[in-house]
C-alpha cells in the first residue's frame, strides 16, 4: 500500500536500517526494533504477528541510493 502497488513487496529491510529517515514504521510493538523477522525469538514474532494489522510503513522520501554504492 505504501507505495501504491496492488501486489507485495519484499521490504528492504538493509535499505531501511542504512537510511531508516526515508521510511517510517508505525504500529510495531513496543521495543520490538525494527530488523529482518529471522532474527527475532518466537516470543516477538508472535507479539509481531498479534499486531501486524496496526504495522504500516510510510515511506517519507526515495532511499539515498548513494548510501548503498
Amino acid at each position: 500500500e505504501a507505495l501504491g502497488l496492488d501486489h507485495m513487496v519484499p521490504v528492504p529491510y538493509r535499505k531501511i536500517a542504512c537510511d531508516p529517515e526515508a521510511v517510517e514504521i508505525v504500529g510495531i510493538p513496543d521495543k520490538i526494533p525494527f530488523k529482518r523477522p529471522c532474527t527475532y525469538g518466537v516470543p516477538k514474532l508472535k507479539r509481531i504477528l498479534e499486531e501486524r494489522h496496526s504495522i504500516h510503513f510510510i515511506i517519507k522520501r526515495m532511499f539515498d541510493e548513494r548510501i548503498f554504492t
